[in-house]
């Protein structure tokens, strides 16, 4: 939270992209936010494996080049967010931190699995609060 008020602040005011959002005030607006929240969390797994799995298993036995790994492995999960924050690379520094959070889980665990369910737990908070949103919505409408 604190990163990213701090990180939101490097943002652009006007989203250069296009945004094909749906209000969550509306029934296909709370679908697409589920369908949204669980494709994310499949994401969540392939970048783990992607990010942190592939590089650092490789490099595990050498700590010179695990350190490297898990710089480059943190940029790049950093970049990949890019436009999270409307394409605002400073923005996307609050990524590469977690990258660096959640490889040193995988380091510390030796386990694949303790950032990866990390990383769902965190994707996860999407579909927990939209599942929230559409029981008000329910019990709005009784």
């Amino acid at each position: 939270m604190i990163a990213g008020k701090l990180f939101n602040g490097f943002a652009p005011e006007h989203n250069p992209y296009p945004s094909y959002g749906f209000p969550v005030e509306t029934w296909i607006g709370l679908i697409m936010s589920i369908y949204v929240g669980v494709v994310n969390l499949g994401v969540a797994f392939v970048e783990e494996l992607a990010f942190r799995h592939e590089m650092m298993y490789r490099f595990g036995s050498n700590k010179s080049l695990m350190i490297l790994s898990v710089v480059i492995s943190s940029l790049l999960f950093g970049f990949s967010h890019y436009y999270n924050f409307s394409g605002s690379l400073i923005a996307s520094l609050s990524y590469a931190v977690a990258g660096v959070v959640l490889s040193i889980a995988y380091i510390v665990s030796k386990n694949i699995w303790v950032p990866i369910i990390t990383h769902m737990l965190f994707n996860g908070i999407a579909v927990v609060s939209t599942v929230i949103l559409i029981v008000f919505k329910i019990i709005g409408t009784i």
